[in-house]
């Protein structure tokens, strides 16, 4: 089982390689599966990327002409995804 902590960690890492440019979620999770050997479940990157908007380090956005939704660092997870890289 892979921690939650990894899973937010290379979240955050992803989002500061896209420097600034908001990232598609499905992009998203995809990366973050390929990110480890065996890839966690669908439901753990969810939860992390939710316990990540609460905790103010990303930030989403919802696209109501196609429905699609985007993420990108805020100041906060600008500065820890520093930490992280």
């Amino acid at each position: 089982m892979i921690a939650r902590s990894e899973i937010k960690s290379l979240i955050l890492r992803a989002l500061l390689s896209a420097d600034g440019t908001p990232i598609r979620e499905d992009i998203l999770t995809e990366t973050v599966q390929k990110g480890f050997t065996k890839a966690p479940p669908l439901v753990d990157i969810d939860i992390a990327r939710r316990e990540l908007e609460r905790e103010k380090f990303i930030a989403g956005n919802s696209d109501d002409l196609g429905g699609e939704s985007t993420w990108t660092l805020t100041i906060k997870g600008q500065h820890r995804a520093k930490q992280l890289a």
